[in-house]
């Protein structure tokens, strides 16, 4: 997940990066409440999360393999030609 936020911030213009990073570390953290909630209240059963948890892990991770390079990683490469593209 961690390159899906940091692609996602590199793509986005300067005036939203701050709110763009404060929304999805709080739907992590939101995540994370609601999961500590549901295993305190309503069930003891840790399975039915972990394999929620892998199924859209593992939907993450194959989507980032068909993520094209950001331009500021080419342009970090000194591969100005690519950058602009």
């Amino acid at each position: 997940m961690l390159v899906n936020y940091a692609y996602l911030i590199e793509m986005m213009p300067l005036e939203y990066r701050n709110l763009v990073g404060t929304f999805s570390h709080s739907i992590d953290k939101v995540v994370i409440l609601s999961s500590i909630c549901y295993f305190k209240y309503v069930g003891h059963d840790w399975k039915v999360l972990v394999n929620w948890g892998l199924l859209f892990s593992s939907i993450g991770l194959f989507i980032s393999l068909f993520l094209p390079d950001s331009p500021q990683f080419h342009y970090d490469n000194q591969d100005y030609d690519q950058a602009r593209v």
